[in-house]
């Protein structure tokens, strides 16, 4: 589970009445990432173009890794 600090999360009103500043914190990492809230539950969260593909990256290492171990002995024959 992914914590979140107050200052992180908004109601989809708040945010998008600060949408230009709460963007301009997360691109500049004041933020490094908002909750978006509805009825009182998470329903989104914004990243940086940075940290979505360093996290899409990670992801790909996974699924190479977890193939090759996968197939480990079929590579080796």
């Amino acid at each position: 589970m992914v914590n979140y600090t107050e200052n992180e999360l908004f109601s989809i009103t708040d945010f998008t009445k600060q949408i230009s500043s709460l963007l301009k914190d997360v691109k500049s990492n004041s933020l490094n990432k908002i909750g978006i809230l509805k009825n009182n539950r998470l329903e989104a969260v914004v990243l940086s173009t940075t940290e979505y593909a360093r996290l899409k990256q990670i992801e790909e290492d996974v699924k190479k890794d977890n193939w090759l171990r996968e197939n480990k002995e079929a590579i080796e024959q």
